[in-house]
C-alpha cells in the first residue's frame, strides 16, 4: 500500500497504532522558509516517531515553493535534514515543487540535485563544486552564498514571515504563499546593494572567461528580477 499521508493535521506520528512496513508513506513534514532549528527539530522527531510506528518512508517535502524569487538560501540545513532522513530508512524523494528560479535559487535546487545523486556529499563539497563553475570567482560567490544564508538565517527573515502568520489571512506557516508581502522587510536596498557588489567583484574577476561571466550574469539576472 503506497499512501500519500504525514501531511498538515497528519504530520504527527501515531501514539498508538502501528503499521505493517509494506506500508509505505510519503512525509511532507512542517518545514517551510524560514528554517528555524525548532522546525527543524520538530520535523526530525515526528519523522522518528513514523519511523518508530513501523512503515516506510518517502521524503516528500515542499521546500522547493518557498521564495518568490528572493535570495533565500536553505541549502545547508536542507543537507542536514536529507541526511537525517537517508540515515533513517528513508527509500525515496519526492520533491514538489520546481518553480523556476533558478537565477535566485539555484543553489538550493543544486543542493537538492546532488544529495539525490550522491548522497554521501558533504554540504561543503557540494557548495565548492557550485562555485568551481564559476571560475576565478568561485570565492566571490562562495561569499555571496553565505551571505544569503546569512539573511535567510536572520531575525529579521523570521519576524517577516511571522507578521504574515499573524495577518488575518490565515497562513499557516507565512512562507511560499503570502512571502513576498512581508519580503521588503527582509529585502532592503541596503540588504540588496550588498549582494549586488559582491557579484560585480565576482563578475570584475572573469572578464576573460566568457562561461563564467555568463553563469555570473545569471545570477545578477536573477537578483535584480
Amino acid at each position: 500500500v503506497i499512501g500519500w499521508a504525514n501531511y498538515a493535521n497528519y504530520a504527527k506520528p501515531p501514539k498508538y497504532t502501528r503499521l505493517n512496513p509494506d506500508v509505505v508513506l510519503a512525509y511532507a513534514g512542517g518545514i517551510m522558509y524560514p528554517w528555524t532549528r525548532e522546525k527543524m527539530e520538530d520535523f526530525k522527531q515526528n519523522w522518528q516517531g513514523w519511523h518508530d510506528a513501523g512503515p516506510t518512508l518517502v521524503f516528500r517535502p515542499n521546500f522547493m515553493l518557498d521564495g518568490h524569487n528572493m535570495p533565500i538560501n536553505f541549502g545547508r540545513k536542507f543537507h542536514e535534514i536529507y541526511r537525517f532522513c537517508l540515515e533513517n530508512a528513508m527509500i525515496g524523494t519526492e520533491f514538489d515543487s520546481c518553480i523556476g528560479q533558478f537565477g535566485s535559487n539555484g543553489f538550493n535546487y543544486y543542493v537538492m540535485s546532488r544529495m539525490t545523486r550522491h548522497p554521501e556529499l558533504s554540504f561543503e563539497a557540494i557548495q565548492q563544486e557550485y562555485c568551481s563553475g564559476f571560475g576565478a570567482a568561485a570565492g566571490e560567490i562562495q561569499k555571496y552564498l553565505e551571505y544569503w544564508e546569512e539573511v535567510s538565517d536572520s531575525q529579521a527573515t523570521v519576524d517577516a514571515c511571522n507578521a504574515v502568520r499573524y495577518d488575518p489571512v490565515g497562513v499557516e506557516i507565512g512562507s511560499w504563499n503570502y512571502f513576498y508581502t512581508k519580503a521588503p522587510l527582509v529585502y532592503t536596498p541596503e540588504v540588496m546593494g550588498k549582494g549586488f557588489a559582491i557579484l560585480e567583484r565576482a563578475a570584475g574577476l572573469v572578464e576573460n572567461d566568457a562561461t563564467a561571466s555568463l553563469r555570473v550574469a545569471f545570477l545578477r539576472k536573477g537578483l535584480q528580477h
